[in-house]
């Protein structure tokens, strides 16, 4: 899809990932399934709002910076930083400091914003010194509470944006988000689309990710239903459990292509724990007591 307004041509977004764009509610909360699009929806969302130039809403036109958030700076140096270099022209870049964990964009209007590479390790966390604006923090997986708070007190004092976005198989201690922000979140959103009413400005967006709907009788294909996600380019290796270039991939705007199909298909039949298989295909969030019964099984971590 050709995004309007656009200084960088992105890939193309499905559904999912426009509706997390255009959404201009300043709390957002996107759960479900893997290889949704989680880390190119957020990276691309701070890349555009740090420019002060976003193709979908209108943002600060002056920026002073951003935190993006993981749960270790490996995880930041193996997806996070890699998917701002892909995205990222450097012409873009006024300064780059990789190892100090932050790069400054030059500001659409002139001037620069600082986007912060930020590990939620207790360590890190608790050495962060508070800053005097944020404008907006992305936290990619389930935070520890005390974190979130940390990051919703900052965001308070300057009026700035959150967006959580994860896949909910990590471990018990970090379920506090589903009573605290999911479960009364969702029943509310839901409540105000029946009734065509708009969410308060403190009110949590939700999304559920999905890669595809159920279909209960579709035993032969491990129950996948319509893909909802037509953006695959890769195919799913079910003995190394890794991701290789798919260049039968077809996909147009209008639907999904066998080769992508196929490839959810690989990716479901490699989950033999039916919950697993619920969560990281379907989007699927079971009860923390169902979470907690899978805690000693294989595939929880």
């Amino acid at each position: 899809m050709e995004v309007p307004n656009a200084d960088i041509r992105p890939p193309d977004f499905h559904e999912g990932q426009l509706a997390v764009m255009k959404c201009t509610q300043q709390r957002r909360i996107v759960i479900g399934a893997n290889s949704w699009g989680h880390t190119t929806a957020g990276i691309l969302d701070v890349l555009w709002c740090a420019r002060g130039k976003h193709p979908f809403r209108v943002v600060e036109s002056s920026p002073s910076q951003f935190w993006v958030c993981a749960h270790s700076y490996g995880v930041l140096q193996r997806v996070h930083w890699p998917a701002f270099d892909s995205f990222c022209p450097p012409s873009w870049i006024n300064l780059r400091r990789q190892r100090e964990h932050y790069v400054d964009i030059k500001r659409n209007g002139g001037g620069t914003c600082r986007i912060w590479f930020r590990s939620t390790d207790p360590k890190s966390w608790r050495a962060l010194k508070t800053r005097r604006e944020v404008n907006g923090v992305w936290i990619d997986g389930p935070p520890r509470e005390d974190h979130f708070n940390r990051a919703m007190e900052q965001l308070e004092t300057c009026g700035g944006w959150i967006m959580l976005t994860f896949t909910p198989t990590s471990a018990k201690h970090r379920w506090w988000w589903h009573e605290r922000i999911w479960d009364p979140a969702k029943t509310h959103h839901d409540a105000c689309k029946q009734k065509g009413m708009d969410l308060e400005p403190e009110d949590w967006w939700t999304y559920l990710a999905r890669l595809a709907t159920r279909d209960p009788g579709n035993q032969l294909e491990h129950e996948v239903g319509r893909v909802l996600v037509p953006h695959f380019r890769r195919a799913f290796d079910r003995k190394k459990r890794v991701y290789a270039a798919n260049h039968a991939c077809e996909c147009e705007e209008r639907g999904t292509c066998k080769a992508c199909r196929e490839r959810t298909v690989a990716f479901a039949g490699s989950l033999s724990d039916p919950q697993e298989r619920g969560i990281r295909i379907f989007g699927e969030i079971p009860s923390q007591q169902e979470s907690l019964r899978g805690t000693h099984g294989h595939w929880r971590r």
